[in-house]
This record gives structure tokens, C-alpha cells and sequence, in this order.
């Protein structure tokens, strides 16, 4: 005679199959509803033309938004991610589709705050890294910029490449090409945005250094 964790082993996998099979249901009338332009509570349809011009990594892309529970990752708070605030981030503001909510409202404000502060910092950091460029590059100031392009902060990196380009010795000419080899090795592949921007960034610095620069 089956136990009772037996009958519930062999039982569980059925309501799941079921469950999914409900959903998918559901899913599929409330999608049609939205395609005929009649509203569905919590759902809203995707635009996948826009998602497929934006979103390259392979996966299947959503055909509607549906309200999601999260909890937030500052305070543990649970939120909802509603449907449009989805669109909003994936089709306006061309986010990855992987992406999901982490924070609440409130903590996203306060979080904005602190980086109001940071944000001043990194200013005044891009600010003393171009003002290096209006004298003679100093064994300071060449360690200086080394650090500067090996920071996290894309603002920063690109301060001290511009600032190699307006010192344009020998020296700093060669570290922009290779940065800019680097930057079109890059474009072939998946994740490298830094490398790409920072070549286009140094081959603009090159071009003011050498106008007739092919």
C-alpha cells in the first residue's frame, strides 16, 4: 500500500503539469484580448519589433507584461513591478530584457541621493584629469591617467584618454592606437561597449592631433 509522501510524489507532478497548462490558457485568451485592443487588468501587449532591435542575446522574447512580486534588495520589502512600468523600462528606455527590478520606489530615491554626491566627486575627478593636459605630462600626472583608465567609471576613462590626446607626444599617440585596435577588435564581439566607445573616443582624439587621418 503506497504512502501517503508516495501518493503526494506521484500526484505533485501532475498539478504542475496541470497548473502550467492553466496558466498557458489563461495566458493565451488574455493575449488575445489585448491584440483585439480590449484591456486586461495587470497585462499589457509587448511591441517585439522594438524588443528584437534592442535585445540581441538569443531567447525568447515576452509577447505581454504581466504585474510582478519582488522583494526589494535594500529594505526586503515586497513590491510590485507593474506591467507598464515594464514597458517603460524595456521599450522606452531599451534596457535587456533579463533585467528585472531590484529596488523599491523609496529606496531608488534614496539610492539617487547618494549618487547625487558620488556624481559631484567623479565631476571634479574628470575635471583635474583635463586640467592635466594644460602643461607637460609629469611622471605624476602619467600615473595619474594610467589609474584613470583603468577605473569602473566610463566618465573617468574617457577624461584621460581625451587628455592623452591633447598631450600628444609619441608616447600617449601610441596608446591611442591601441586603444582604438582595441575598440575595433571589440566590435565582433558580445560585451566589450567599453572597448568600443573608448576606440571611437581615441580615434576622435587622434583625429584633432592628425586631421588628414584615414
Amino acid at each position: 500500500m503506497a504512502t501517503n509522501r508516495q501518493r503526494t510524489e506521484k500526484v505533485t507532478p501532475v498539478r504542475r503539469r496541470r497548473a502550467i497548462e492553466l496558466a498557458t490558457d489563461v495566458a493565451r485568451r488574455d493575449v488575445s484580448a489585448l491584440k483585439a485592443g480590449r484591456p486586461v487588468p495587470r497585462m499589457v501587449l509587448a511591441n517585439r519589433d522594438v524588443l528584437t532591435l534592442h535585445n540581441k542575446l538569443p531567447g525568447d522574447l515576452p509577447t505581454y507584461y504581466m504585474n510582478r512580486l519582488f522583494t526589494c534588495h535594500d529594505c526586503g520589502k515586497e513590491e510590485i513591478w507593474t506591467a507598464r512600468e515594464q514597458r517603460w523600462w524595456f521599450e522606452v528606455l531599451h534596457r535587456s530584457i533579463r533585467s528585472v527590478a531590484l529596488r523599491c520606489s523609496a529606496c531608488r530615491k534614496a539610492r539617487r541621493g547618494l549618487v547625487g554626491v558620488g556624481a559631484n566627486l567623479l565631476r571634479e575627478q574628470c575635471a583635474r584629469l583635463r586640467s592635466l593636459a594644460e602643461r607637460p605630462p609629469s611622471p605624476a600626472a602619467l600615473a595619474e591617467i594610467k589609474d584613470a583608465l583603468n577605473s569602473k567609471w566610463w566618465g573617468v576613462r574617457i577624461a584621460a584618454i581625451q587628455t592623452l590626446g591633447r598631450w600628444g607626444g609619441a608616447e600617449e599617440v601610441a596608446r591611442l592606437e591601441a586603444i582604438v585596435a582595441t575598440g575595433r577588435a571589440a566590435r565582433k564581439c558580445w560585451g566589450r561597449d567599453w572597448e568600443v566607445l573608448a576606440g571611437r573616443v581615441a580615434d576622435k582624439a587622434l583625429r584633432r592631433l592628425f586631421p588628414d587621418r584615414s
